[in-house]
């Protein structure tokens, strides 16, 4: 089935993907060290 987006679009768009769970990730690690900061006996 042929797409109906161009093969340089569909580059763009899978970096832009890549990018956003790259974010995503971050986001939910910093998250994680927030809730786990104040209860950490190192701090």
């Amino acid at each position: 089935m042929p797409s109906i987006y161009s093969v340089d679009q569909q580059v763009k768009f899978l970096h832009l993907q890549a990018e956003v769970d790259t974010l995503l990730l971050e986001l939910q690690t910093l998250k994680q060290m927030r809730s786990l900061g104040p209860t950490d006996p190192k701090n």
